[in-house]
C-alpha cells in the first residue's frame, strides 16, 4: 500500500468592483471645477480687462500699468484665487494669479489651460521669464492618483480578493481540501473613495460660496472704478444694491 502524499497550495483570485465612486462622478466633478474656474476668471476680467493680461504655466500675469485696479487683491481673494504682487521689469503694478482648484484637477489627472479665456496679450520671452520665476508647485497624493487612474480605466475601482486553497492527494487521489478566508483591501479602498467623494463635494460647496462673495466684492470695486459708491437698500426681505455718484 502506498503512503505517498502530496500537498498542493495555491491562491484563488477574484475581481472586486467598488461602486461608491465611479468614472461618471469624476467626470462631472471635473466639469464642475472647470466651469467654476472659468466663471471666476470671466467675472474677474470685468475688473482687469483694461490691463495687460497674460496666461501661461497655470498662472495669469496682470500688468496694471496705470494702477486702475486698486481692489484687485481683495476681489481675487474673495473669488478664492491665489494672488500676489511681484516685482519685475514691467511698468506699473504686476500680479500673479492662480487657483488651488488646478491642484484638484491635477489630482484627477485633468489638464486645463488656466486663464486663456481672458488673456488679451501674447506671451513674449520676457513674460515667460516672469512666469517661470513665479512657477507654482502642485503637490498631489500619488495613492489617490492611482485610484483615479483605476476608476477611469475600469469605470469603477477594481481590486481583488484572494484566498489560499490547500489540496492533499494520495496516489493521485484528492483526499483533503481546505480553503482559507478571503483577504481583500476592499473596505479600506471603499473608505478612501468615500473620503474623495466627500472632499469633492466640500470643494464644490466652497467654490459656490467664493463665487457669491467674489461677485459682491466685484460690484463694489467696479462701481468705484466708474466713480460711484454702492448703497444697500432694503426692500422687504430683499437687499438691492444702488449706485450713487460720488461727489
Amino acid at each position: 500500500m502506498s503512503c505517498e502524499r502530496r500537498v498542493h497550495t495555491f491562491q484563488q483570485v477574484e475581481e472586486v468592483r467598488i461602486e461608491c465612486c465611479d468614472k461618471k462622478e469624476l467626470e462631472e466633478l471635473e466639469k464642475t471645477i472647470i466651469s467654476s474656474i472659468e466663471q471666476k476668471l470671466e467675472k474677474l476680467n470685468i475688473l482687469i480687462k483694461n490691463c495687460n493680461v497674460y496666461s501661461g504655466n497655470g498662472m495669469i500675469l496682470v500688468n496694471d500699468r496705470y494702477n486702475i485696479c486698486s481692489d484687485l487683491v481683495t476681489v481675487a481673494e474673495a473669488f478664492g484665487l491665489n494672488i500676489k504682487q511681484v516685482q519685475c521689469s514691467l511698468k506699473g503694478k504686476n500680479y500673479i494669479i492662480t487657483d488651488e482648484l488646478l491642484t484638484v484637477l491635477k489630482q484627477l489627472e485633468r489638464e486645463f489651460d488656466f486663464g486663456t479665456n481672458i488673456a488679451n496679450q501674447e506671451l513674449t520671452d520676457v513674460i515667460c521669464h516672469i512666469l517661470n520665476e513665479n512657477s507654482v508647485t502642485r503637490n498631489i497624493d500619488l495613492n489617490v492618483l492611482e485610484m483615479v487612474r483605476n476608476i477611469k480605466k475600469n469605470g469603477q475601482y477594481v481590486t481583488t480578493r484572494t484566498r489560499t486553497i490547500t489540496e492533499e492527494t494520495e496516489d493521485g487521489r484528492l483526499i483533503g481540501r481546505s480553503e482559507g478566508q478571503w483577504v481583500t483591501d476592499a473596505n479600506e479602498i471603499r473608505n478612501k473613495l468615500m473620503k474623495i467623494s466627500k472632499d469633492a463635494q466640500t470643494t464644490v460647496n466652497k467654490t459656490n460660496s467664493q463665487l457669491r462673495d467674489g461677485t459682491a466684492k466685484l460690484i463694489y470695486a467696479r462701481a468705484r472704478q466708474m466713480g460711484y459708491a454702492v448703497q444697500e437698500v432694503k426692500k422687504g426681505t430683499q437687499t438691492q444694491l444702488v449706485l450713487v455718484r460720488c461727489e
